[in-house]
């Protein structure tokens, strides 16, 4: 059995139009709260303890995939209508999320199995993906 969680699309995509409209870094959607959470410029440190939160989980097993997905467009009339904005997927294990699901808008329920981390740079959701899945070094 699983937990429905009730969303409506056109609700998901204004909300995360609306957290690129207050300039953040990084919106990410926060399985606690069932809604987006997202780092603004100064909140840098907090971003980087986001980071090696998911690097720890990646490394111990809890995270099973991090990897760069499709971009999505912004949709909406405002100035961000038609903005791209970048993914990276993160497998929590036994953590569905349907809100993404729903913003993929394919229907397929696999897409469930990630939850997103929306980048307004390709090249910060690049380096983020990379630095969370490089490997430890050994001693």
């Amino acid at each position: 059995m699983f937990n429905v969680q009730t969303f409506l699309l056109d609700e998901l995509e204004k909300l995360l139009a609306e957290s690129f409209e207050c300039c953040c870094q990084v919106t990410f959607w926060d399985h606690r709260t069932n809604s987006y959470g997202y780092f603004m410029p100064a909140q840098e440190s907090q971003y980087h303890d986001e980071l090696k939160r998911l690097r720890k989980g990646f490394r111990d097993g809890s995270i099973t995939r991090v990897a760069a997905g499709e971009d999505i467009t912004l949709r909406g009339t405002g100035w961000l209508s038609g903005k791209l904005v970048h993914t990276m997927e993160v497998t929590f294990k036994d953590q569905q999320c349907h809100a993404y699901m729903m913003l993929r808008r394919r229907g397929r329920y696999d897409d469930a199995d990630h939850t997103p981390y929306f980048f307004g740079r390709e090249d910060s959701r690049d380096s983020a993906v990379k630095w969370i899945t490089k490997a430890a070094k050994t001693k």
